[in-house]
Protein backbone atom coordinates (compact mmCIF):
# COMPACT_ATOMS: atom_id res chain seq x y z
CA UNK A 1 0.00 0.00 0.00
CA UNK A 2 1.40 3.43 -0.91
CA UNK A 3 -0.48 6.87 0.88
CA UNK A 4 0.58 9.98 -0.65
CA UNK A 5 -0.86 13.36 0.92
CA UNK A 6 -1.47 16.15 -1.35
CA UNK A 7 -2.97 20.08 -0.68
CA UNK A 8 -1.89 20.41 -4.39
CA UNK A 9 -5.09 21.63 -7.13
CA UNK A 10 -5.29 18.27 -8.49
CA UNK A 11 -9.27 19.08 -10.20
CA UNK A 12 -10.49 22.85 -9.64
CA UNK A 13 -10.57 23.77 -6.07
CA UNK A 14 -7.72 22.48 -3.83
CA UNK A 15 -9.18 20.48 -1.01
CA UNK A 16 -6.89 18.56 1.00
CA UNK A 17 -6.49 14.50 -0.85
CA UNK A 18 -5.36 11.77 0.66
CA UNK A 19 -4.23 9.03 -2.31
CA UNK A 20 -4.32 5.40 -1.49
CA UNK A 21 -3.22 2.81 -4.11
CA UNK A 22 -3.97 -0.83 -2.79
CA UNK A 23 -4.20 -4.47 -3.34
CA UNK A 24 -7.30 -6.05 -4.03
CA UNK A 25 -6.78 -7.71 -0.56
CA UNK A 26 -6.18 -4.30 1.36
CA UNK A 27 -8.86 -3.16 -0.12
CA UNK A 28 -11.04 -6.15 1.45
CA UNK A 29 -9.21 -5.72 4.38
CA UNK A 30 -9.64 -1.68 4.99
CA UNK A 31 -13.80 -2.20 3.95
CA UNK A 32 -13.86 -4.16 6.84
CA UNK A 33 -11.66 -2.58 9.46
CA UNK A 34 -14.15 0.50 8.66
CA UNK A 35 -17.14 -1.10 9.78
CA UNK A 36 -15.62 -2.81 12.68
CA UNK A 37 -13.06 -0.07 14.47
CA UNK A 38 -13.35 3.13 15.86
CA UNK A 39 -9.62 3.85 14.89
CA UNK A 40 -8.24 2.39 11.66
CA UNK A 41 -4.11 2.65 11.87
CA UNK A 42 -3.15 2.49 8.33
CA UNK A 43 0.26 2.91 9.81
CA UNK A 44 0.60 0.24 12.07
CA UNK A 45 -2.36 -1.72 10.36
CA UNK A 46 -1.06 -2.61 6.63
CA UNK A 47 2.07 -2.76 5.47
CA UNK A 48 1.97 0.83 4.10
CA UNK A 49 4.73 3.24 2.56
CA UNK A 50 4.54 6.86 2.80
CA UNK A 51 5.13 9.82 0.63
CA UNK A 52 4.19 13.66 0.16
CA UNK A 53 5.82 14.76 3.65
CA UNK A 54 3.39 12.09 5.40
CA UNK A 55 5.19 9.31 7.90
CA UNK A 56 1.36 8.18 8.95
CA UNK A 57 -2.02 7.71 8.24
CA UNK A 58 -5.35 7.33 10.59
CA UNK A 59 -8.68 6.97 9.90
CA UNK A 60 -11.37 8.14 13.39
CA UNK A 61 -15.15 6.85 13.28
CA UNK A 62 -16.59 9.88 15.27
CA UNK A 63 -19.91 10.03 16.41
CA UNK A 64 -21.09 13.85 15.05
CA UNK A 65 -21.10 14.65 11.63
CA UNK A 66 -17.44 15.99 11.04
CA UNK A 67 -15.88 15.04 8.01
CA UNK A 68 -12.16 16.19 8.46
CA UNK A 69 -8.90 15.81 6.60
CA UNK A 70 -6.30 16.83 9.14
CA UNK A 71 -2.11 16.86 9.06
CA UNK A 72 -0.42 17.32 12.35
CA UNK A 73 3.25 16.83 12.39
CA UNK A 74 3.93 14.97 9.22
CA UNK A 75 0.77 12.39 10.10
CA UNK A 76 -2.73 12.63 8.52
CA UNK A 77 -6.23 11.86 10.37
CA UNK A 78 -9.52 11.30 8.64
CA UNK A 79 -12.73 11.95 10.78
CA UNK A 80 -15.55 10.14 9.53
CA UNK A 81 -19.12 10.03 10.66
CA UNK A 82 -19.89 5.99 11.02
CA UNK A 83 -22.75 6.99 8.01
CA UNK A 84 -19.84 7.83 5.56
CA UNK A 85 -17.40 4.92 6.80
CA UNK A 86 -20.03 2.73 5.99
CA UNK A 87 -20.41 3.93 2.31
CA UNK A 88 -17.18 3.89 2.04
CA UNK A 89 -16.86 0.68 3.28
CA UNK A 90 -20.04 -0.21 0.64
CA UNK A 91 -17.80 1.31 -2.27
CA UNK A 92 -15.10 -0.53 -1.35
CA UNK A 93 -17.12 -3.66 -1.74
CA UNK A 94 -17.58 -2.77 -5.43
CA UNK A 95 -14.31 -2.94 -6.37
CA UNK A 96 -13.28 -6.03 -7.96
CA UNK A 97 -10.24 -5.59 -10.66
CA UNK A 98 -6.83 -3.70 -10.50
CA UNK A 99 -7.07 -0.48 -12.02
CA UNK A 100 -10.25 0.74 -10.65
CA UNK A 101 -10.44 4.20 -8.72
CA UNK A 102 -12.74 5.24 -5.98
CA UNK A 103 -12.88 9.43 -5.59
CA UNK A 104 -14.60 10.01 -1.91
CA UNK A 105 -15.92 14.03 -1.27
CA UNK A 106 -16.55 14.22 2.59
CA UNK A 107 -19.05 17.16 1.74
CA UNK A 108 -21.03 14.01 0.65
CA UNK A 109 -21.74 15.98 -2.82
CA UNK A 110 -19.88 13.20 -4.64
CA UNK A 111 -17.65 15.20 -7.17
CA UNK A 112 -14.76 13.31 -7.88
CA UNK A 113 -13.16 16.98 -8.33
CA UNK A 114 -13.47 17.40 -4.72
CA UNK A 115 -12.47 14.16 -3.66
CA UNK A 116 -10.69 14.37 -0.21
CA UNK A 117 -9.88 10.67 -0.52
CA UNK A 118 -8.92 8.61 -3.80
CA UNK A 119 -8.69 4.83 -4.01
CA UNK A 120 -6.69 3.35 -6.83
CA UNK A 121 -5.89 -0.33 -6.81
CA UNK A 122 -3.07 -1.70 -8.07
Amino acid sequence: MLIEFTNEVAFGEPPPSVIMSCTLREVRELSSKLLLHDIVDVSSGFNADFSGGISGFQVAIVEDNEHLVKVEDGKVLISLSREHARTISAMLDRVYARGQTIYVDFDGLNLFEEANLIICTI
